[in-house]
């Protein structure tokens, strides 16, 4: 477009049904989606910008077709490289992405479980058979290989139970660090709302003074009109009393002569 319009892409109702329900509106009347967008810089606007690009974005008289843009300024090359940024690390936060960390880890405690299970199982059938080598004549080397397969079965065992845990532990943490990234946005949202406002109330001052002027300059403009017909008046009177002076001087002069 030609122009830019400061304007801060919120809206308030969304804020209010968090505090009120204590949870996220699904149906919001208004979102961005950050899940598979594309955020570039984009300066073609003469000022430092980015673009976001979406398959759910549409041009403004579209309703389907071709793929539309989202084009935002910033006030410098800097702020415009941190939005870049957070919004870069923002579109890691879904809720596809924390119902697949919560299934994850379900999945992680289902196989520890299993795991854990037929390690004993297993065992109990090793010990069941190391048994039944003990009571057999002439078989020791068998019993101490079969011990050796045992202890090195179980090392395995033990091994992919850490590797189980310590991934559980990894998606524990990551959903964590998505929550604590979501209450900062949700804190920064606050914020570009309380700037919003106070925005719209510094326009509107800006408003009433220029309207305050504008009414000066047209009483100001009358004042002169109305001085200069003055003038105008008084010069037609000061050349009609000159005119009968000069009557004056001629009658009297033909009155001497």
């Amino acid at each position: 477009s030609s122009g830019i319009n400061a304007e801060w892409p919120l809206r308030p109702g969304e804020k209010k049904h968090y505090e009120s329900k204590k949870m996220f509106n699904i149906h919001p009347k208004g979102v961005i989606p950050l899940a598979n967008c594309h955020i570039e810089k984009w300066d073609d606007t003469g000022k430092p910008g980015f673009k976001i690009t979406h398959a759910s974005f549409k041009t403004v008289t579209q309703t389907d077709g071709p793929v539309g843009n989202l084009v935002m300024a910033a006030r410098s090359a800097d702020e415009r490289d941190n939005w870049i940024k957070i919004l870069q690390e923002c579109s890691k936060i879904t809720w596809n992405n924390a119902q697949l960390g919560a299934a994850q880890i379900k999945q992680l405690e289902e196989n520890t479980n299993r795991i854990n299970k037929e390690k004993t199982e297993y065992i109990e059938k090793l010990n069941k058979e190391a048994e039944a080598l003990k009571h057999e004549t002439g078989k020791k080397e068998e019993l101490e290989k079969l011990s050796k397969k045992l202890e090195e079965e179980r090392a395995a065992m033990e091994n992919v139970a850490n590797q189980f845990k310590e991934e559980k532990e990894m998606t524990a943490q990551e959903l964590l660090d998505a929550m604590e990234a979501m209450k900062k946005l949700d804190e920064e949202r606050t914020n570009l709302d309380t700037a919003s406002k106070e925005l719209e109330q510094n326009l509107k001052r800006v408003g009433e003074e220029k309207a305050k002027q504008e009414d000066l300059v047209k009483k100001e403009q009358a004042e002169k009109e109305k001085l200069a017909a003055t003038s105008n008046e008084l010069k037609s009177h000061l050349m009609t009393v000159e005119e009968e002076s000069k009557k004056l001087v001629a009658e009297k002069q033909k009155t001497e002569q």
